[in-house]
């Protein structure tokens, strides 16, 4: 499997659901398209999978050498990102998140989301995402848009 077919994986069903959620409170417009990928260069670029694939891959390849040797993320694929002022990234974590190499991977990530002066949202989950456990989600980022 290449890196672009790893990159490229189907939406989960919890990203299905929350995605119908966040329509149904008419946050849709407030959506980067499914896929977007922000990348961490010269602070940070958010870019739709086909640009990041197209022109993006080979720089930030290029960046993955000195990314690796420093132990930093190159770029990461939110489940969804808001647009707001900073963008708000968010991710639904189900159970491989509990998973110390994955934790260490998130950690990394969230601390240069945060460097880059854009927190993300991670909402842990056991699925399937029930309803309930959506409307908390929805209603967390529902706040989140209002400060």
């Amino acid at each position: 499997m290449t890196f672009r077919e790893r990159m490229r994986v189907s939406p989960s069903r919890a990203e299905e659901i929350l995605l119908i959620e966040l329509h149904r409170r008419g946050l849709a417009e407030k959506l980067y398209p499914s896929g977007s990928v922000i990348v961490f260069i010269e602070g940070y670029k958010i870019v739709s999978y086909e640009e990041f694939t197209k022109t993006m891959l080979k720089e930030a390849n290029e960046l993955r050498e000195i990314a690796d040797q420093k132990d930093i993320p190159v770029f990461t694929q939110p489940d969804r990102i808001l647009k707001h002022n900073p963008p708000i990234p968010v991710y639904l974590d189900g159970p491989v998140h509990k998973q110390k190499g994955v934790q260490r991977r998130d950690s990394a990530i969230n601390m240069q989301l945060c460097e880059c002066g854009i927190p993300p949202l991670r909402f842990p989950y056991s699925p399937p995402l029930n309803p309930n456990r959506c409307r908390v989600i929805v209603n967390e980022i529902e706040e989140h848009l209002k400060q």
